[in-house]
């Protein structure tokens, strides 16, 4: 902050020397004791890295198993000819896309997820979705959630004799996710990223003036101060 004061202690010297950000260097000039790396300070790795768990947090890994498993567990259960169709058509409706517009594509994702997209704040997706490295970015306006389906079928299918059925699916078990994060692409992204943020963003050579007297304080000089001082 620019209220710190900081100590410097050089090898060569046992006098401390103190110094404030946007005050004047009233040493002698300050010379690079050796190469000095320069890193960008906690405050923009911080920053930085936030902007980076933002942006790649919306990878996502689209599940195409999920439909037939439900296909399956309906011609396997004895429900009427009718409902399963009926049920078929819902899921079908949700877990199946439309290669023909990949701009009106519909999706489940968790609730919690679900409450970001009604919230506005993921009103875009990036999938996988032809199991190649590219990623198509996606409108999330025409996805649901698990819980949402449930609902539609509870008030579509409200009779007993429905219910009944229904009940022995066990569709909360069934009715999960088809796009969810792709944590695997996520990690290896940022992993890629944060190096980029914790590597040095300079060098100041070997007898290099580091800052000379009379000269401000500056951000950029304090933190240059700073890794000087590291390499005491």
């Amino acid at each position: 902050s620019a209220g710190a004061i900081i100590y410097l202690l050089p090898r060569d010297s046992y006098e401390k020397l103190s110094y404030q950000e946007g005050e004047v260097w009233r040493y002698d000039d300050l010379i690079a004791p050796t190469d000095i790396t320069i890193y960008h300070d906690s405050a923009t790795v911080a920053q930085k890295m936030d902007s980076i768990n933002k942006e790649f947090s919306n990878y996502y890994s689209y599940n195409e198993q999920i439909f037939r498993t439900l296909d399956s567990t309906l011609t396997k259960s004895n429900a009427s000819y009718g409902l399963q169709a009926e049920l078929r058509s819902i899921f079908r409706d949700f877990y199946t896309l439309n290669t023909n517009n990949r701009n009106v594509i519909k999706g489940v994702v968790s609730d919690s997820v679900y409450q970001l997209i009604t919230a506005k704040k993921l009103p875009y997706i990036k999938v996988n979705l032809q199991n190649t490295n590219s990623h198509e970015l996606i409108s999330t306006s025409e996805f649901t959630s698990p819980l949402l389906i449930i609902k539609r079928i509870n008030d579509t299918f409200p009779d007993s004799t429905s219910q009944s059925v229904i009940t022995q699916l066990n569709l909360p078990t069934l009715i999960i996710p088809n796009f969810t994060q792709d944590k695997e692409q996520i990690q290896k992204l940022l992993e890629r990223e944060y190096a980029t943020v914790t590597c040095g963003i300079g060098l100041i050579s070997k007898g290099e003036i580091i800052i000379k007297n009379g000269e401000i304080v500056t951000a950029q000089k304090a933190r240059i101060l700073k890794d000087y001082e590291i390499t005491l």
